[in-house]
């Protein structure tokens, strides 16, 4: 795991890279989309929870040429966000930590 983290987090961290690439299917590794140490008052560390799994070129190229430029060129992080939460049956978090992930802006203020 990337950084520190209870139990369920470093769970959550090992299904999402075992999930591929969220665009191309292939092996792996994290991208905290929002920031890894990404806080919201009352509701915690998001920063563990908003994880795509992207290869390895792809996460260099996200921080490389920056989020709107990489989003324009592939797809919204949010939107590969949900995509990859449909795999799922059960997450590991609650409705309100969700919902704070999807509303989050880059001032730190739910939206």
């Amino acid at each position: 795991m990337h950084g520190k983290g209870n139990k369920a987090q470093q769970d959550w961290d090992d299904a999402v890279r075992v999930q591929g690439c969220a665009i191309t299917g292939s092996p792996g590794v994290i991208h905290h989309f929002l920031g890894r140490a990404t806080k919201v008052k009352y509701i915690g560390n998001l920063g563990f929870w908003a994880l795509l799994p992207l290869t390895d070129e792809l996460h260099k190229e996200r921080h490389h040429i920056g989020k709107t430029m990489w989003e324009d060129k592939y797809q919204p992080e949010k939107v590969l966000w949900l995509r990859m939460l449909q795999r799922f049956q059960d997450l590991p978090f609650s409705d309100e930590i969700y919902d704070a992930i999807l509303n989050y802006s880059k001032t730190g203020r739910i939206a």
